[in-house]
């Protein structure tokens, strides 16, 4: 059902000279592995990812993520059940499933809590339409960029998470955001730059800017 949406994103990517953005033509992992070889990002959009990658390809993931290559899970891709819910926060930052999180759908706002981040770069604080993963479970080293207010707290809803070097392998860059349930908010510039910043800051990619922002 978000099939359209990656495809919109890989369309994106690929107007800039220096990415090659490729849109798997299997779900959950590539049976192709040529398609993996000299890969510089992994991103994935909705399907609970955390189980899909540490139950059935953790080796072949753990094989990237040591070499340094970048990760982006948008949506329900960073959902895990509990029994893989640690070892994929090492990778994604973070996780979330329900219990013990909750779902809420009630209209908010996108808070910044990083506003001089390269991937919030031209974003700005506005109201939102969206399915709030409540409580998501976050690893002390990651980053959050993003929150909105939930009742009388505040969830985060985007952040970012160095991951360790490796053997004199630079470190890897992982970037999550529990948002883009509803096709509508893709019709909004902000909200598709945002998600391709993420993408790009996995990659050390110079971000993309704001209509009429200067360079």
């Amino acid at each position: 059902m978000y099939s359209a949406v990656t495809e919109l994103l890989a369309q994106n990517l690929n107007q800039l000279p220096d990415v090659e953005a490729i849109v798997s033509p299997d779900y959950g992992w590539p049976r192709d592995s040529t398609l993996l070889e000299g890969v510089s990002a992994i991103v994935y959009y909705s399907g609970r990812a955390g189980d899909t990658l540490m139950e059935k390809y953790q080796a072949q993931f753990d094989r990237l993520m040591r070499a340094g290559v970048g990760f982006t899970a948008l949506h329900y891709a960073t959902g895990a059940t509990p029994r893989n819910g640690a070892r994929y926060m090492g990778y994604a930052g973070g996780w979330w499933n329900r219990p013990p999180g909750a779902l809420n759908l009630d209209p908010t706002s996108l808070q910044l809590v990083k506003p001089g981040h390269p991937i919030l770069r031209g974003l700005e604080s506005r109201p939102i339409m969206e399915e709030i993963y409540v409580n998501p479970q976050l690893s002390e080293k990651a980053e959050p960029l993003i929150q909105v207010p939930v009742g009388d707290k505040s969830e985060v809803v985007a952040w970012t998470l160095v991951r360790p070097s490796v053997a004199g392998v630079p470190s890897g860059r992982s970037f999550a955001s529990t948002l883009g349930h509803f096709h509508d908010n893709w019709l909004h510039e902000p909200f598709r730059r945002l998600m391709q910043n993420g993408i790009l800051w996995t990659i050390h990619h110079e971000p993309l800017t704001a209509p009429g922002e200067a360079k």
